[in-house]
């Protein structure tokens, strides 16, 4: 006689690997996700929760814990991992500040050293008349 399957149980939420306080919107957000743990919808929502309010590293600690585990939602955690990995980029590139626009040096220096050659020209030309 076999025994039923072992229903799988999502992890309890853990701190954020910075030892952060999350909010309880993330953490009840994290808990959802086991009930609709094959919904890609409900994994692009809450990681779009975690960038909003800051804990990516919370939301990539939790899919690190299940692929840990090694369960039958490894595959799903791992995929999530890299979407959390693409939020992060996005959002580090977007708090870039824009490259400061020098006044272009060179351009300024030859300017004036064409019009320093333009005056001297002129001054020898009305000399020769």
């Amino acid at each position: 006689m076999s025994s039923p399957p072992e229903q799988v149980k999502p992890p309890q939420p853990r701190a954020s690997a910075d030892d952060e306080p999350v909010s309880e919107a993330v953490t009840a957000a994290f808990r959802h996700l086991a009930d609709h743990w094959d919904d890609e919808e409900a994994h692009r929502r809450f990681i779009a929760l975690c960038q909003t309010l800051g804990a990516l590293s919370y939301a990539g600690g939790q899919y690190r814990h299940i692929c840990d585990l090694h369960d039958a939602r490894e595959a799903m955690a791992r995929r999530q991992i890299d979407a959390v990995i693409a939020s992060a980029a996005v959002e580090l590139f977007s708090q870039r500040e824009p490259a400061r626009r020098r006044a272009p040096i060179l351009l300024i220096v030859s300017m004036i050293i064409s019009g320093a050659a333009f005056l001297y020209t002129l001054k020898l030309a009305f000399s020769l008349m």
